[in-house]
């Protein structure tokens, strides 16, 4: 993994996207008071872009970082990828669940 600044910008912009994204609907939610269900579709619609690629993407370069080996064949880049989508899938659905339950 490319452990230039310029990854740790990138990685560091996405982070604060997914954060706002989230603290974004956090604030809608509580200001509508459940009056209606627009930012429950926004979540499920543009969280797909911004936390489920977004926290994929991070998760993938957290596995990357800390535990590529280059002997062993179940820790490829190639195999971390569906890894990160899991945790990435994970992770948008319990966001989800967890801010949109009513």
């Amino acid at each position: 993994m490319n452990q230039t600044p310029d990854f740790w910008i990138i990685l560091i912009v996405k982070l604060l996207l997914l954060m706002g994204f989230i603290a974004g609907i956090k604030f809608w939610i509580k200001k509508n008071k459940g009056k209606n269900n627009i930012p429950m579709i926004i979540y499920w619609i543009l969280g797909i872009f911004f936390v489920l690629a977004l926290s994929s993407h991070f998760f993938e370069a957290a596995l990357l970082t800390i535990t590529l080996n280059p002997n062993s064949s179940f820790l490829e880049k190639e195999s971390i990828k569906p890894l990160s989508f899991l945790f990435g899938l994970i992770f948008y659905i319990i966001i989800g669940v967890k801010y949109l339950k009513n």
